[in-house]
């Protein structure tokens, strides 16, 4: 096998209400396999793994390299996903790229969309957003993932589409009456089937992350943390 080819290539999902894996040694997956919900990725996903390598007569010591969805998104579905992954990295040769939540929901964009925005973890005007500009079949980030309001995403350029999973009603007008194409709720969903593309894009880059190194995106700390801390320090 080559330096930059993914070989077997194992993609997790994990950050949305639906986890999601993928495995395969070429361009597409040869099998793609969705489980929920959410509170369930703790008990479900390993299984699900084990049956997958069984159903290709595989074993996880066959890995090259893990595609990972490193978030926003849930809490725990993510630090599921992520431990999974190292301790994978720890009994099999696999290498790891990492791949934005924000990167992978881009992709649910209409092909013809040039400017695409993603919003995730929306809370009153907050989001966590990101910007892409689409050059062929390729995505670029003209705004990396990071913490900001959502009305930056409306304009410099304003977006032919914006993806995200709920929007304020001030948002969701401002957006139709500009025309946007809006995608929200079910459409602002990830598939394991586009982090694997992804993967294989990175991995054949060279493009690989230390996996005892990565640390999950959760865009905003979850509520029953905040909660505590307001307890803690009133």
């Amino acid at each position: 096998m080559n330096a930059d080819d993914p070989g077997l290539l194992l993609a997790i999902e994990t950050s949305g209400r639906t986890a999601s894996i993928a495995i395969g040694t070429d361009e597409q997956p040869l099998l793609v396999r969705s489980f929920e919900p959410a509170r369930r990725h703790s008990v479900g996903l390993v299984p699900q793994l084990a049956d997958a390598f069984h159903e290709l007569s595989l074993n996880p010591g066959q890995l090259n390299t893990i595609a990972l969805s490193t978030g926003p998104g849930s809490f725990t579905g993510l630090r599921v996903g992520f431990a999974v992954t190292q301790t994978l990295t720890l009994t099999t040769p696999a290498r790891v790229v990492a791949i934005p939540t924000t990167h992978t929901l881009a992709h649910n964009a209409p092909p013809d969309a040039r400017h695409i925005a993603v919003a995730l973890n929306t809370k009153a005007d907050n989001a966590w957003i990101a910007a892409y500009q689409r050059t062929g079949h390729t995505l670029t980030p003209t705004r990396q993932p990071h913490a900001g309001l959502l009305a930056e995403l409306l304009a410099n350029p304003q977006p032919d589409c914006l993806i995200a999973q709920t929007l304020p009603e001030t948002i969701t007008r401002n957006a139709r009456d500009l025309g946007i194409n809006l995608l929200l709720d079910q459409h602002a969903t990830c598939s394991a089937a586009v982090v694997y593309q992804l993967g294989r894009a990175a991995a054949h880059a060279g493009d690989y992350s230390d996996p005892s190194a990565l640390t999950p995106t959760y865009g905003r700390q979850p509520e029953a943390v905040s909660l505590w801390q307001q307890r803690k320090n009133p």
